[in-house]
């Protein structure tokens, strides 16, 4: 027993002392600071900051009741799966997750984990977009449920956020600056708006390849203008509209070259206007400005830092923080930006 013990601290030191190296190496901090886009030597307009697959990678340690239970019952994966969006408030970071079946929460500021399911905890199905609420909670949407849900800032789980509307498969969600709720539905090919009190208020869209039309839309934003902006995923473009809904323009269309798109996913606005666009099929970001000119291309397929396999949603922060999720690569991929001007 007692040598069983000494080989445990052996290679638990040992362990530290390695990440310690590797942490303080040098070259390590060099091949970070290469990880930016466009590459050096040209000057970095959005730069790598770190990935996280886990609470640890965040600092989050496990407190001691914490490891007391997980003797008796055993370690739940802490991990994360298959990551599809992001969104952050104040300082806690939700992560939706259909390959844990729930939502991952990391308080910051608490040194807390924990993923958020419904009462009971009871599984979603299949947990897709999340937004803040503007009151420390979170919308989100479970497509296979066919409901969003809201989580309540502090909450331990999820409960149905009653709308006046049925869903076939509800997708991207967004709120405004009035509290207004967006939400899509992908399977109808429309985009529902609903009021504070879970009104239905009105619909944007219809089958179709017009102006205003969609083919199976799937993320939302709204940009600082109160504009809304839809990723019509099977059309290959975005849809801008403005706040009464009117079709304004569309950026990207079909096709392999710079600028042109083949699976948009995520969508976010930066505090200039600057559109960002996540393309799982491309595995990387495209970015635009507020008039839908290309600016930036970010990422390429693979598994390095700064490369993506399959990505889907994104948020940007008050900080000018990327978030995006690298859904196959099983991690959230933070970046920076603020440097497009």
């Amino acid at each position: 027993m007692r040598a069983l013990l000494l080989k445990t601290w052996v290679l638990t030191t040992v362990c530290m002392l390695v990440v310690a190296c590797v942490a303080d190496n040098p070259s390590t901090k060099e091949m970070l600071k290469k990880v930016q886009w466009p590459a050096s030597p040209a000057k970095a307009r959005v730069q790598y900051v770190k990935s996280f697959s886990s609470p640890e990678d965040l600092g989050i340690r496990k407190g001691f009741w914490q490891q007391l239970g997980e003797f008796f019952t055993g370690v739940e994966d802490l991990q994360l799966v298959r990551p599809m969006a992001i969104t952050k408030t104040k300082h806690r970071l939700y992560v939706t997750d259909p390959g844990v079946k729930g939502v991952h929460l990391f308080d910051l500021e608490n040194n807390e984990y924990k993923i958020i399911r419904l009462k009971n905890n009871e599984n979603l199905i299949s947990p897709v977009s999340i937004v803040n609420d503007g009151d420390g909670g979170v919308y989100l949407s479970d497509s296979a449920l066919a409901r969003v849900l809201h989580i309540k800032a502090g909450s331990e789980f999820a409960t149905i956020q009653e709308l006046d509307a049925e869903f076939e498969q509800p997708t991207g969600l967004a709120l405004n600056n009035q509290g207004e709720l967006f939400v899509v539905d992908t399977r109808r090919h429309q985009v529902m708006k609903f009021n504070q009190a879970g009104d239905f208020i009105s619909v944007i869209g219809r089958r179709g390849v017009g102006e205003g039309e969609f083919n199976f839309p799937t993320m939302l934003s709204i940009n600082k203008n109160n504009q809304l902006l839809v990723t019509d995923s099977l059309n290959f473009r975005v849809q801008v509209f403005n706040q009464h809904g009117k079709f304004v323009r569309q950026i990207g269309k079909l096709g392999s070259a710079t600028g042109y798109q083949l699976r948009p996913k995520g969508i976010a606005t930066d505090q200039a206007g600057n559109i960002y666009v996540v393309d799982s099929l491309f595995h990387n970001m495209q970015i635009f400005n507020s008039d839908g000119q290309f600016l930036l291309n970010v990422g390429e397929q693979g598994e390095a830092l700064g490369q993506f396999w399959l990505p889907t949603g994104i948020h940007i922060d008050s900080q000018q923080k990327i978030y995006i999720a690298d859904s196959y690569n099983h991690r959230v991929q933070v970046l920076k930006t603020g440097m497009l001007q």
